[in-house]
């Protein structure tokens, strides 16, 4: 496949992150019989390794250790019809074999969009959960006609080639309320209950808001998911109510689905949202900083720092020249570690501006796409519509690009580092003679930058990193 490639070689004061990319190309029009491939590149272009899967990815590939690549993938939907639509996750080794899979698709639940792999190994995925017409109207859902997709965030344990154990859950369902009928048990004020989701909260579609009588089913679309690890958080992400929400991992099942356990003492609600108090009434159409987000996660080493891909979709762009944009915005959450995330009372969770901010004002994404900050402080960025993935600075300073002329999406892309050891230019997990080689060849020709034998860390590859290698090859 040819692709067009972008490299915008480091300067001194802005070098692209090290490590190796991975991502996952989503066909447009896949032809029947397609092969889906992820990559793994190095800031050189060269594809390091190449994974191939008869499922289009659902949206992002992680890699764990020992080079395993995690893969959620989209199957034919035996109910659901949705962007995002998933159904199916496996487990490759480096060498591209299977090693597990399960379905995740019927008539009640259909994994869709994004997974988290745990430390422990276990993975949360994001679910469409099915619930009939009466079951919404006896929650207080008005004007209501048809199936409503629920979401539910299940945690598996992988066993064998194929099996899995369901070790913790959430469901949404749990946590809906409404003003509209007192005479139900989830009847209370919205402004008075913002660790609840209104169900009668208007959904969105392409044209807008959408009035009660005119119904979508996907009703909230959670898209991203991270978690972490010291907090025992989730934090996930909606298109449709245009916010993020953190939820506490630390519950039981039983737990999960009330309103008390956990470390933070509320069972499963919401312990903190963001992008659009509107939703909560405790805010007005100027207070929205969200707009149908569709990446969110923790900025690794921090417990407050949040970084988020808002895709602009349905953004007021009158100061932009009516030119739609996506834009990467890092948040300090309200949070107190021993207490939760502070909020005064009648007052929308701040904050009420952006720790940090990126946007060219004309990369625009109205669907998926994610951000991740790396570990040099740069943030690579991924526009699925434009088929670019970028590395900027935190100055705003364009390190790094990757563009793809054929008609295929990135969902999202990840940077790693430490695949291998130092000294192994071929990625073939020895080092040795050909590594010198190649390396020499490097020195000699001028060759790219490649931080893998920059083993002093001096960004020059030359004889002094050659000797390194030589040097370890003995000692070996």
């Amino acid at each position: 496949m040819n692709r067009l490639v972008l490299l915008f070689i480091s300067s001194l004061f802005a070098n692209p992150s090290p490590g190796l990319t991975l991502f996952s190309p989503i066909l447009s029009m896949p032809e029947e019989g397609t092969v889906f491939e992820t990559y793994l590149v190095d800031n050189n272009q060269n594809i390091i390794n190449t994974w191939y899967s008869d499922y289009c990815v659902a949206h992002t590939s992680y890699m764990i250790e020992d080079t395993i690549l995690v893969r959620p993938g989209r199957i034919s939907p035996p109910f659901f019809d949705a962007g995002g639509i998933g159904g199916i996750i496996q487990k490759y080794n480096w060498q591209g074999e299977v090693l597990w899979e399960t379905m995740w698709a019927n008539n009640q639940y259909q994994q869709h969009h994004d997974i988290e792999i745990l430390p422990n190994g276990n993975i949360l995925l994001i679910s469409f959960d099915r619930k009939t017409q009466e079951e919404v109207i006896n929650k207080g859902k008005v004007a209501h006609n048809g199936d409503f997709w629920s979401e539910t965030i299940f945690e598996i344990r992988p066993i064998g080639t194929n099996e899995y154990e369901i070790v913790w859950e959430w469901s949404l369902f749990d946590h809906l309320i409404q003003d509209v009928n007192p005479d139900l048990e989830n009847y209370a004020s919205i402004a008075n209950s913002p660790n609840k989701l209104d169900i009668n909260y208007m959904a969105q579609n392409d044209e807008g808001p959408l009035p009660p009588q005119f119904y979508n089913p996907d009703f909230l679309h959670l898209n991203a998911i991270d978690y972490h690890e010291d907090l025992d958080l989730i934090v996930v992400s909606s298109r449709k109510s245009n916010e993020i929400y953190i939820i506490d991992h630390s519950t039981t099942i039983e737990e999960a689905a009330s309103d008390s356990g956990g470390n933070y003492g509320k069972g499963g609600g919401f312990l903190y949202r963001w992008g659009n108090p509107m939703v909560y009434n405790r805010g007005a159409l100027e207070d929205q900083k969200l707009f149908a987000p569709h990446g969110v996660n923790w900025v690794d080493g921090t417990l407050d720092h949040l970084i988020i891909f808002n895709n602009g979709h349905q953004r007021p762009v009158e100061d932009n020249n009516d030119i739609p944009y996506s834009s990467i915005e890092e948040i300090i959450t309200p949070l107190i570690p021993s207490e939760g995330y502070l909020i005064e009372e009648d007052l929308a969770y701040g904050p009420i501006d952006y720790h940090w901010y990126y946007s060219d004002n004309v990369s625009y994404s109205n669907i998926q796409s994610g951000a991740y900050r790396l570990e040099n402080g740069n943030t690579l960025i991924t526009y699925t519509t434009l088929s670019k993935i970028v590395e900027v600075s935190s100055d705003s300073e364009l390190v790094w690009e990757y563009e793809s002329e054929q008609s295929e999406y990135f969902s999202r892309a990840l940077r790693y580092n430490g695949i291998t050891d130092l000294g192994d230019l071929n990625y073939d997990f020895l080092i040795n003679i050909l590594d010198v080689v190649s390396t020499a060849n490097m020195v000699l020709n001028f060759d790219n930058y490649n931080y893998i034998v920059d083993m002093n860390s001096d960004n020059v590859i030359d004889i002094l990193d050659i000797i390194s290698i030589i040097n370890i090859i003995i000692d070996n």
